[in-house]
């Protein structure tokens, strides 16, 4: 198989396509020609940072979320403690 490059004024490849692209991309290359390659390993490593970045993200808003739950877990066994301390303190009759 074979692609339609497009290429800056510096012969810099700037996109590919599986179509010629009359006036823009009308160099036809194998899917294997260096510059492709070249594109290819540049576009997942953007992918692969992107990836990670967006990871990264989640990761600290899932641990926002769980210093918020944390929180309020504490909040709530001292709560209940307190229930059951009250639960568990004999009243006294009134006169």
């Amino acid at each position: 198989m074979s692609r339609y490059v497009q290429r800056d004024r510096d012969g810099t490849l700037i996109g590919h396509f599986a179509n010629l692209q009359p006036g823009y991309a009308e160099e036809e290359v194998p899917d294997d020609h260096p510059d492709i390659l070249a594109w290819q390993a540049a576009r997942a490593a953007f992918r692969a940072a992107d990836h990670k970045s967006s990871s990264n993200e989640r990761l600290r808003a899932v641990e926002a979320r769980l210093s918020v739950l944390e929180a309020n877990f504490e909040v709530l066994r001292s709560q209940l403690a307190t229930a059951l301390d009250l639960k568990q303190k004999p009243s006294r009759p009134r006169d």
